[in-house]
């Protein structure tokens, strides 16, 4: 599994691997979801996970079955769970080689040292995404990919861009950093209550943490 910073855009943290009993994964998983307080879209259609998580009281960690998906996600036509996670279906795992390259191709712009003249100076330098991907295995398993092998990283990294653009979706065209500074749209601390309820000297503390929350 990866773990994205959906303020960064950046992939911060993987774990692949085939411990001696299925539930080490399964736990492994579910501590690296713990500590980055992210939420993991996983394919639904393989067994256990589910179970491991529930038996844990975590299934807030599961991301819920994506919305836009279920056109492609024959859910009504399987047994077991059917609200967390993802099917792995071959229209699914389409749409995601699609993000895939999306993402990999998306510019993004940072500031690096470069000499100039005999001096060292920082200039900006705009370049595709996938540059900054420091996860070599998982460069090497999208570039040999292909229908007949077995590539878990790739179909793994399927699962993270699915759920992203599932994120993306609810912000529109906006940004989440926007969303967290903006203090001109409309936002819980607006309410009445709030107003009526809390005296004024209270009132900047509590509504800049309302705004936090969104």
């Amino acid at each position: 599994g990866f773990i994205l910073d959906l303020w960064t855009d950046d992939i911060v943290a993987e774990y692949t691997g085939r411990e001696d009993f299925t539930d080490d994964s399964f736990e492994i998983y579910r501590r690296l979801l713990l500590y980055y307080n992210a939420v993991g879209n996983y394919e639904s259609n393989k067994k256990g996970l589910f179970s491991h998580f529930s038996t844990h009281n975590s299934l807030h960690l599961l991301s819920d079955t994506l919305d836009y998906l279920k056109d492609k996600d024959p859910t009504r036509n399987r047994y077991g769970n059917s609200s967390k996670g993802t099917i792995s279906s071959a229209p699914v795992k389409g749409r995601g080689r699609i993000l895939i390259r999306d993402f990999l191709l998306k510019p993004y712009t940072h500031t690096k040292i470069d000499v100039v003249e005999g001096k060292e100076v920082e200039v900006e330098v705009t370049e595709p995404s996938l540059n900054r991907i420091k996860f070599r295995a998982l460069l090497q398993e999208l570039a040999s990919h292909n229908m007949d092998g077995n590539f878990d990283r790739h179909d793994a990294f399927i699962q993270l861009m699915l759920l992203r653009e599932d994120r993306l979706r609810l912000l529109g065209d906006d940004t989440f950093e926007n969303r967290y500074n903006d203090n001109s749209r409309d936002y819980l601390g607006d309410d009445d209550f709030f107003t009526t309820n809390f005296k004024e000297k209270d009132e900047g503390k509590l509504q800049k943490q309302l705004r936090q929350m969104g």
